[in-house]
């Protein structure tokens, strides 16, 4: 085992950190390329088991880059896994003091998985970091949400969900926050509800339309997904809170336009307004709220929705407004927001569920990155990706956009969709026809 002090590594040993005012923690940087591979190659070694090179890996890195929270965090992590809390308290503190989404990250789910589960714990710890520029500098200028509860329900994308709660507090504060799953977490600034595996998209739009009546003390819930969250807090409004209901326009023309459900604002008022037994729940779940039982929550339950206009300044989805928003809703928005910090981009979408993969957002999504990764990364992902989705039409998408990658001189894409670069719904369809 490799004896480790970190303190040798900062010049002046603690003296320069012990001048952090409380409250005013540095803000660090993204890791650089060349540390962002040392960082997932000792992830693929605790996966593996081979902790002693993880350790040694982590050794080296910080002896090259002693201020690398990242490095000292991980290694933290691991020492508090095999029971050496002492060095690991010392660790974790070092790291919080040099980067403070770090800070925000161990506050909020640094014991998400507890010390037992410490490899769990580093996972998710990389997912933090592959979207870490979703998450804003935090204590800078928070927007703090009242009367205003935060909640997610999910039974499949654990650790994105959990990334995408926490970073919807580091832009806005809420007074309570609810994560409903079928897993037990150890959330210190979160309300876990462990609920009955919710195994089909059926199912959790009967738990969205039925089953959050009486859990909030707040006027409004807030609700996100993992590929649906608050991009930036500036943009709250607060005439939202004039409103039963407010999510992204849909591209619909007969007037019932908002709205999506998967990034959305929801009352109280309507919660208990959706116990109607005349209000039979459907999937989706939205559609079941917006469009099917719409006139009738109006007229019998006097509900509010937001008007389109209100609706672009709140959140889009695929009809996008063009303007700045506060929140988003789908996986295939992860590019154009640049969510994805690019050196964790190959882990974030290889990360991602074999369900999720065969799905067209996925093809939208990772034909973004066609012209953005480098070729040989592409290449890597799409070969791997064709050993993991079977025989079937999202398979041949692969197929076409290997064979594309493989053959390509650079640049052909940005000619293809007219020197935009593969941004929108538009272009994938036109790359997956042509």
């Amino acid at each position: 085992m490799i004896e480790f002090k970190s303190m040798r590594f900062f010049k002046g040993g603690m003296g320069n950190l012990m001048g952090f005012p409380t409250g005013k923690l540095q803000q660090g940087g993204l890791p650089a390329d060349g540390v962002a591979t040392i960082l997932l190659q000792v992830f693929r070694d605790i996966t593996a088991r081979h902790y002693g090179e993880a350790e040694r890996r982590l050794h080296a890195l910080l002896v090259d880059h002693p201020d690398c929270a990242d490095a000292l965090y991980l290694l933290a992590v691991m020492e508090q896994g095999r029971g050496e809390d002492k060095g690991a308290a010392d660790h974790f503190w070092l790291a919080c003091c040099l980067d403070t989404r770090v800070d925000f990250f161990h506050r909020h789910l640094g014991q998400a998985y507890g010390v037992k589960q410490w490899v769990k714990q580093v996972s998710l710890y990389l997912t933090d970091l592959a979207l870490r520029p979703a998450c804003p500098a935090p204590y800078s200028q928070p927007r703090p949400l009242s009367q205003v509860a935060l909640c997610a329900v999910d039974c499949l994308y654990y650790d994105l969900t959990l990334i995408a709660l926490k970073n919807c507090l580091a832009h806005c504060p809420v007074e309570e926050v609810h994560f409903f799953s079928d897993r037990t977490f150890h959330l210190p600034t979160m309300r876990c509800h462990t609920i009955d595996p919710i195994k089909s998209i059926t199912a959790y739009s009967q738990f969205m339309v039925k089953g959050l009546a009486d859990v909030f003390s707040t006027s409004h819930v807030l609700f996100v997904q993992w590929d649906g969250f608050i991009v930036d807090g500036r943009y709250w409004r607060p005439e939202f809170m004039n409103y039963d209901y407010i999510g992204a326009k849909w591209w619909y023309e007969d007037g019932l336009t908002v709205g999506n459900g998967g990034f959305s604002l929801r009352s109280r008022k309507l919660l208990r307004a959706l116990q109607d037994n005349r209000i039979v729940p459907s999937h989706p779940e939205d559609v079941c709220i917006c469009r099917t039982h719409r006139g009738y929550l109006e007229k019998r339950h006097g509900i509010r929705l937001a008007s389109p206009l209100v609706a672009d300044d709140f959140a889009f989805e695929r009809a996008a407004g063009g303007q700045p928003t506060f929140g988003f809703h789908g996986l295939f928005n992860f590019s154009r927001l640049r969510l994805v910090e690019p050196s964790f981009a190959e882990y974030f979408l290889l990360s991602l569920p074999d369900s999720t993969l065969q799905g067209v957002e996925a093809h939208e999504l990772i034909f973004h990155y066609l012209e953005r990764l480098p070729r040989e990364t592409m290449i890597r992902i799409l070969k791997t990706l064709l050993k993991r989705i079977p025989a079937n039409p999202g398979h041949e998408v692969y197929v076409k956009m290997l064979n594309y990658v493989q053959k390509r001189g650079g640049g052909e894409l940005l000619d293809l969709m007219g020197g935009r670069g593969g941004e929108g719904e538009n272009d994938y369809i036109r790359f997956a026809s042509s």
